[in-house]
């Protein structure tokens, strides 16, 4: 088992014991996040667009039943996530997985 699965499996532990998942890793090409603004228009939320750097630190804060990672820019941040992958394959958008800054 690599690092990485290693840290998603603890991640994974963590969720099941309701312990909040924490881990960092960087992106590994540019992505556009997005961020709820707290409003509504015609029926849908107002999201607003952060363009995140290849290279940038960001942090884990949840992981699905399905395997997929929810990221966000904001390190201080416990809760909540701005972008959904799926982590250790091709298409994934983080590399270097970890459970430290």
């Amino acid at each position: 088992m690599t690092k990485q699965e290693m840290v998603l499996k603890a991640l994974w532990e963590n969720k099941l014991h309701h312990i909040a998942v924490e881990a960092y890793a960087e992106l590994k090409r540019d992505v556009i996040l997005e961020e709820y603004t707290g409003k509504w228009e015609n029926g849908s939320p107002v999201m607003k667009e952060i363009r995140c750097s290849k290279g940038t630190t960001v942090r884990i804060n949840m992981i699905s039943r399905l395997g997929d990672i929810g990221i966000t820019n904001d390190l201080g941040v416990k809760f909540g996530y701005k972008y959904r992958t799926i982590p250790l394959v091709k298409e994934s958008v983080v590399v270097n997985i970890r459970l430290n800054k």
